[in-house]
């Protein structure tokens, strides 16, 4: 089975932009144009494989004009560019209680504040993620669902630390390394048990979830440390759980 498609998006300026300057109220809008070639096919049973082929280019990005200023005025111009360019494969097997699944996607994203900078590589640019989920079907309407995730780093610029006369640090941006580092690759695994109740016409879902469950310390981002002079990681959220219940209820 094969299939394709080809489309247009345009996005105006979001209000919190043309807010920071008077000059960015004549901001153009950004226009986003997608190809996508895919195909699946069923591999006899209860196995399935796919993927897919894409190229995303943008036009009308919005930029700060002092692009990489540590505190820019606000000024923004409609001038950047991004192309987006990557495949993305699936195999899923599904049982009579027991599913399990797998995806990889790579991928490169490089961008240009103008069409005549220099190309440097995009903050969408993950190069690649891969995901691989399982699920089975347990006596008495219990479910048990894992699933693990692992995406490539997301790149950031480096800036230069200065040590200021009174003993202090400070950083001044990097110029020409604008996006060439990485942060650490993220992963996480997640485990969730659920438990559906039926009662006349609707249906209740119970579920329990244990997120970042191997309590990895998958970093954000940077802070500065302006005493030691060093960047010091942020780091997203550690092992959480979370309970909830979910509903569906017969219509009139």
């Amino acid at each position: 089975e094969l299939h394709a498609a080809v489309g247009m998006v345009t996005q105006a300026p979001a209000y919190v932009e043309t807010t920071l300057h008077d000059a960015n109220r004549e901001l153009g809008n950004a226009r986003a144009f997608h190809t996508l070639l895919g195909i699946r096919r069923d591999m006899g049973g209860a196995v399935s494989a796919s993927g897919e082929a894409y190229v995303k280019s943008y036009r009308g990005l919005r930029t700060f004009v002092e692009e990489g200023s540590t505190v820019p005025s606000g000024e923004m111009q409609d001038t950047g560019r991004r192309l987006s360019r990557g495949v993305d494969m699936s195999l899923d097997w599904r049982g009579s209680r027991t599913d399990v699944s797998g995806s990889v996607s790579l991928s490169r994203a490089v961008e240009r504040s103008s069409a005549d900078s220099v190309q440097y590589p995009s903050s969408f640019d993950y190069r690649y993620a891969a995901t691989l989920s399982a699920a089975r079907l347990l006596a008495g309407g219990w479910r048990v669902a894992t699933r693990w995730r692992l995406v490539g780093g997301r790149p950031y610029t480096e800036f230069r630390v200065v040590e200021l006369p009174w003993g202090a640090y400070d950083f001044i941006p990097g110029g020409v390394t604008q996006n060439r580092a990485r942060y650490p690759s993220y992963r996480r695994l997640d485990i969730q048990v659920t438990r559906a109740v039926h009662w006349r016409a609707s249906s209740l879902g119970l579920f329990a979830e244990l997120q970042n469950a191997l309590g990895r310390q998958n970093v954000h981002s940077w802070r500065f440390n302006r005493g030691l002079g060093e960047f010091e990681p942020v780091h997203q959220f550690p092992r959480l759980f979370v309970v909830g219940v979910t509903a569906s209820l017969p219509r009139e």
